[in-house]
């Protein structure tokens, strides 16, 4: 559990931290995409960058990450990224921060994503404690430089329509149905709900029943661009791990 030290008793102490004066920070920029196109952009900065997330929430347009601890020269890069408490003679050797990131949809053509980032740092010469710290804005602005590189290079969404990339074949094999082991077809697209990484989300019924090990067709405008491997099942929620040589995407469907 991590201690904080009551202001009073460190007045008392002689010892006490104050805040450092600090700049405002723009923790917010709009982007002239949709919010599917960020959200999808998002992903792939979120994993190019790899922040290790606590939720993905798409209904309510927020990623949670978890905390990450700030590696190397700790006194230093948390200067860099934050502003400290000043504490007198104080030592910083340990630092974590966390991000909240969060979409709002202004209209179909914009998006506004916001960042609070949640910096701590522990204090361990003087008052051995930690201490919540003032972001500088440096890591929201490398995420949004990213992002707006991520959305740069993305191709026109009108309409949107998955393109068929060809990394290691000509043209991509139209997919089969998938055929059971009771020899029973079943061509029913599932629609994707989430992607994180190389790892997909479904919803099913009660009457599509999924075990783990179970490996399913992944589907785009008709053709097939890879499997998914069932790894966990929760009620009617299903979490599959993907193999194969594109970019998954929500507009794509799994075939069960």
């Amino acid at each position: 559990m991590k201690k904080y030290i009551p202001i009073l008793l460190l007045l008392f102490l002689g010892c006490a931290a104050t805040q450092t004066p600090v700049a405002p920070v723009n923790n917010s920029k709009t982007f002239d995409s949709s919010y599917t196109k960020v959200w999808n952009a998002l992903l792939s900065v979120i994993s190019e960058m790899d922040i290790p997330m606590e939720s993905i929430d798409k209904n309510n347009m927020q990623f949670v990450s978890k905390s990450i601890n700030l590696d190397g020269d700790v006194d230093t890069r948390l200067n860099e990224i934050a502003y400290k408490p000043r504490v007198g003679m104080g030592i910083w050797n340990r630092a974590e921060y966390s991000y909240t990131i969060t979409l709002y949809r202004l209209s179909e053509k914009q998006t506004t994503v916001r960042i609070a980032l949640k910096i701590e740092g522990y204090e361990t010469k003087v008052t051995k404690s930690w201490y919540d710290c003032n972001s500088r804005g440096v890591l929201e602005q490398a995420l949004f430089d990213k992002l707006s590189s991520s959305l740069g290079k993305s191709k026109p969404e009108q309409p949107v329509q998955p393109t068929q990339p060809a990394p290691k074949q000509e043209k991509p094999v139209q997919s089969k149905p998938l055929v059971k082991d009771e020899g029973m077809q079943i061509t029913t697209p599932l629609k994707i709900a989430n992607v994180v990484k190389n790892y997909i989300l479904v919803e099913i019924t009660d009457k599509t029943p999924m075990k783990v090990n179970d490996t399913y067709t992944l589907s785009r405008n008709g053709f097939s661009i890879g499997t998914a491997t069932v790894v966990k099942v929760d009620h009617y929620k299903i979490a599959l791990k993907v193999t194969s040589d594109y970019e998954i995407t929500t507009q794509d469907v799994l075939l069960y």
